[in-house]
């Protein structure tokens, strides 16, 4: 009840700060195939092309969760970031979802260099909205929300992603990982940590699709849109408790992510620094030995100016 409760207050807010912008009166809308944008004029044509491909990407979406949208989704692209920013909790944070308005925020500023990037954020924005078109807030973890609706986007998440998948290495290797029940609720809000539990949620629902079929997540999901807690139905259906599955995802992420294999991985890197310090090595050791030769040179000249 409370992550409900927090997260309908924060929908209010949202929407409550956004219609407070001078310029949001000025956006534009444009009517697509089951979907309505709304933008700053300059984004008209980032707007029109993204409503012609949503029929693909809503189709892409549906068929990884498994449902079909019963919705009519708003999108609203912001052009500019000191904007968007006045909205969100994180300067990393490209887009977010309002599902109890079937809303989607997209920082473009963020998003729009490629053509993917928006188009990523926005499936990414729709699983959001699919998985709590069916099931409630107080019974998504965080985790979950965010773990499949980066599977659904083909791993896209709605954050800047600077060495994402570096920070869960080594959180791996030092045994810093981020337990799944601190992750239920919300995510950290500094930066490394918030990076961390994306990658977390991510490489943990693509574990259980890697190792129980990717049928295994869409009937987890189908298990708590049928009013199941996350415990049961991944009990139900992956034949063990949700701490057993963290368990054997944290061995098998070591495992992949041991120090061997972390030097293997950055074999090219271990190389040239390995070279590096060698040549360094090597120029250091004439340099001593130059400066030994300097220093014996005058005694033997003094010895040929002398002679017995």
């Amino acid at each position: 009840m409370k992550s409900f409760v927090k997260a309908f207050l924060s929908s209010f807010l949202i929407v409550a700060l956004w219609t407070s912008l001078p310029e949001a009166r000025d956006y534009s809308e444009y009517r697509g195939d089951r979907i309505v944008f709304r933008y700053e004029p300059a984004l008209d044509k980032a707007a029109r092309r993204l409503a012609q491909e949503y029929p693909e990407i809503r189709a892409d979406v549906e068929n990884k969760i498994g449902w079909r949208a019963r919705f009519i989704p708003t999108v609203v692209l912001f052009g500019r970031s000191d904007d968007f920013d006045k909205i969100v909790a994180s300067r990393l944070i490209t887009g977010f979802a309002v599902p109890g308005r079937h809303l989607i925020v997209i920082d473009y500023s963020k998003t729009g260099n490629t053509p993917f990037d928006l188009r990523d954020t926005l499936a990414h924005e729709l699983g959001h909205l699919l998985l709590h078109d069916r099931i409630s807030y107080n019974r998504l973890p965080r985790w979950l929300d965010e773990g499949v609706a980066q599977w659904a986007s083909g791993g896209k998440a709605d954050i800047l992603n600077p060495g994402g998948r570096e920070i869960l290495k080594r959180a791996a290797i030092s045994g810093n990982l981020i337990a799944l029940a601190d992750l239920t609720s919300s995510f950290p809000r500094q930066d490394r940590q918030l990076l961390l539990a994306y990658e977390e949620s991510r490489n943990l629902i693509e574990y259980i699709a890697g190792e129980h079929g990717e049928d295994s997540v869409r009937s987890v999901l189908g298990g708590m849109a049928g009013g199941k807690t996350v415990e049961e139905a991944i009990r139900d259906n992956l034949n063990a408790g949700l701490s057993a599955i963290e368990q054997e995802w944290k061995i098998q992420l070591k495992n992949e992510y041991s120090l061997p294999a972390y030097i293997a991985d950055h074999i090219y890197w271990v190389l040239f620094a390995s070279a590096a310090f060698i040549t360094i090595a090597a120029y250091l050791k004439f340099r001593q030995r130059l400066r030994n030769y300097r220093d014996e040179e005058p005694e033997e000249s003094a010895r040929g100016d002398n002679p017995s």
